[in-house]
Order: C-alpha cells, then structure tokens, then sequence
C-alpha cells in the first residue's frame, strides 16, 4: 500500500480557484447527474443517474453517457476552459478497488480532482465491485459528461468522463483476444474480450484560437460522421450546420484498452480500432488507453533486459516490440508523452531521468498507457502543451498519464508532428 498522495503543484493548464470548484459543485448538486442509458444523441435529457443495465436489444455491453437535451431548464452543465487550454487523463484504474477488496473510489477521485482535467478516459471500470463508483467520481471531479461501455457483461469496460457535452457515441466490441483456459484446468476456451467506444465532444468554439481558425477545422471538425440518428432527427448536414451556429466544434476520444498476454493479438485489435476511425473520414480524433504495448524505443538497453527478467521469471513470453502502436505511427498519428518529452525525435531512449513509467505503482517498469492525436488533429491545429505521468497519485496499480493540449492561434506553441522515418 502507498501512503498518501505527495501533493505537489500541478502544472498549471486550466487553474480553478477553490471558489470556482465550489460554485461549480453547487451547481452539479443542483443540476444532479446527467447519465442515461444509450439516449438519442439528439434527444436525451439531462436527468439524474438511472439504474445501469444491458443496452437496448439485450447487448451485453451497457452504455451510461450524459448528453444535452433541449436547451433551457434542466441542461447539462457545462464548465468552459480559459486559455484555450484543456487537460487529458488517461488512467487504469483496476477496478476501483483495491487490493484486499476494499472500495478505492474516493483515493482514486482525490488524484483525478487534484489534476483538475477536462476529460478522463478510465480502463478497469468496474461496476460489479463498485456500482455507484462512476457517479463518486463525477460528482468529486465536477465532471457532469460520463460514457461507459460495459463490453463484459455490462459491468466491467472503460469510462470517460467529461467537462465537455458529449454529443455522439459508438460502442465496439473489438476483434481478436488471447483464448486462455477458462474456469481454469477445465480444458475449455474462453476469448479474452476487449472493448473500444468513441465519444464525441463538443468543445465551445472560443476556446480553439484568439482571432483565426485553425487550418481545416470547419471542413474537419465540424464534419464528423455521427451514428445514424433516430428516425425522424436531423440529419449529418442539419446537425453540422446547428453545431456550427451554436459555436461548438466536435473532437472524437476513442478509449480503449488491449489484449494483456499477446502482441499478435493486440495487432488484431488495434487494426480493428484504425478501421473505426478511418471511419470519422478525416476528423480530428484521440485514441487514448492502456495499450499494454511496449515500445523498444522507450527502453534503455537495461530497462529492456530488466522486462525480459520479469517476463522469464514469471513464465511469460519475452517481451516484444509494439507492432501496435507502429500500425498507428505509420499512419502519421502522434505519441503525445513522446512528442512533448522528447520534443521531435519519434525513436530512440526517451530523455534520462524523465518520470516516463506508467506502471505498475509497486515497481514502475513499463510505459503502456498512451494518448495519440491522429494527423486530422494536428490539421485542425491541436498542439500538445504538455505531458507527465503523476507518480504521486494513488488508489491504482497504474499511474495517471497527463496531456496537455491546446488549439494553435490560442497561444499554444506546442509540439508538432515528428518527421516520420521512412520506416518504423
């Protein structure tokens, strides 16, 4: 067990006075939660957390998500960022328990709070340990937008919660997954099953730049291809064109969270996921998880060796190089951490000394919790501002992942893509 948090000061990208969080808790409290089982995007109605089940048509997975409703009473509340500036966490946080069972909801809630981000997405959300753990931390973090996709049994998947109204939603249950004996011994396979959702944000138009748009953003942007709507709702165009009257600009997260045991299976999953978002035709998105994958280039020679020692000592394979997330690189999509640490070079050591392991708490050793901006965002001028893992959270076997993003023409002066090498 890890003593408390060492609180420190955190890197400033959006500051909230203990006035403002107070007045933004009031004002959740009174609003009450907005989740809702797989509303219409459209539609839905800010009303207060209901029961979680199966979505409709008996899926297994169950989706919660907060979305708008009409405007006037009863809204969603919406905290807008100053400066054009918003953080994003990504954090694994094993199933808001911890070790010896008890509930880690409210350590886990301290350390997102304390980061003071606009969006969290959250791998090992479990509902079946802790029910009402996703409503602890939206009411703790003032984060009134919340998404889960329960892609085993509707219980257990990943989460994301926002300050930001979430418009539209995909739920996937990905391909491939390591078949392992189950119950154990039994002789009987079992798929090890994996989930990947996009949540479409709306993000207020005036926080994008100081007087200009960004490169591409009204033909990038604002052109994301929603699900279907509900007979009778608007079309992609009438949408599009009332977003844009509305001064909102849409930006996709894809939260996911790989196969843990076998690289050829996280291959399978991640061209599984690029196929979901060469699907958005070009619109600036995130994919955002725990990858489970290894990047040779994020290792010293003796930080390699020391995973092969792991691996050998407890039976596994031999680590190996993250096919996965090359698959994404190839593609021109960008490692967050990696662009902001290292600054422009995509190979090679990461910088000594840098705080770069994201797992586990007890021995940090492997970087496996990612963020990466697809070439559209960089279009659209998305720039990353910032980036660290909190080695001083707690509640997890993981440690948080932290990016900083900014809109270019806002005052960001962030990294831009790398020169890619010809080959990877």
């Amino acid at each position: 067990a890890r003593a408390s948090p060492r609180r420190r000061a955190a890197p400033a990208a959006m500051p909230l006075g203990a006035g403002a969080r107070a007045a933004a808790a009031r004002s959740v409290g009174i609003l009450g939660r907005c989740l809702t089982l797989l509303a219409p995007p459209m539609a839905a109605q800010c009303r207060p957390m209901q029961q979680r089940g199966v979505s409709p048509g008996g899926a297994a997975g169950s989706a919660l998500q907060c979305t708008d409703g009409a405007s006037g009473s009863g809204s969603c509340p919406a905290r807008r960022e100053p400066s054009g500036r918003f953080r994003l966490v990504q954090y694994n946080v094993k199933g808001l328990t911890t070790s010896d069972g008890a509930s880690a909801v409210g350590t886990i809630a301290s350390s997102l709070s304390f980061l003071q981000a606009a969006v969290i997405c959250l791998n090992e959300v479990d509902l079946r340990r802790q029910p009402d753990g996703l409503e602890k931390l939206s009411e703790a973090t003032g984060m009134p937008h919340v998404h889960f996709f329960g892609h085993v049994a509707g219980r257990y998947g990943n989460a994301l919660l926002s300050r930001f109204p979430i418009r539209h939603v995909r739920d996937i249950h990905l391909e491939g997954g390591t078949e392992v004996d189950w119950p154990p011994s039994s002789g009987q396979k079992r798929r090890i099953s994996r989930g990947l959702f996009a949540a479409t944000l709306a993000i207020p138009a005036d926080m994008l730049t100081v007087g200009r748009t960004p490169a591409g953003l009204s033909a990038a942007v604002l052109a994301v291809q929603p699900p279907p709507p509900p007979t009778g709702g608007p079309s992609s165009e009438q949408e599009r064109l009332q977003r844009e009257d509305e001064g909102e600009v849409l930006l996709t997260v894809f939260c996911t969270h790989l196969d843990h045991i076998d690289e050829s299976q996280r291959v399978v999953q991640m061209t599984h996921a690029l196929s979901e978002m060469r699907g958005l035709g070009g619109s600036p998105h995130l994919l955002v998880g725990d990858l489970n994958a290894l990047d040779v280039n994020d290792y010293t020679a003796s930080e390699w060796m020391a995973l092969e020692q792991k691996a050998a000592d407890n039976g596994w394979g031999a680590p190996r190089d993250a096919d996965c997330v090359r698959l994404l690189l190839r593609e021109g999509y960008v490692d967050a951490f990696r662009a902001w640490s290292s600054n422009s070079d995509p190979s090679g050591p990461l910088p000594p000394g840098i705080t770069k392991f994201t797992a586990h708490t007890s021995r940090p050793m492997y970087r496996i919790d990612y963020a990466l901006l697809s070439p559209s965002a960089f279009t659209a001028g998305l720039r990353v501002v910032g980036s660290f893992v909190d080695s001083s959270a707690t509640g997890s076997d993981h440690f948080p992942l932290v990016v900083d993003l900014a809109w270019e023409g806002s005052g960001a002066s962030g990294a831009r893509p790398p020169e890619l090498p010809s080959k990877l």
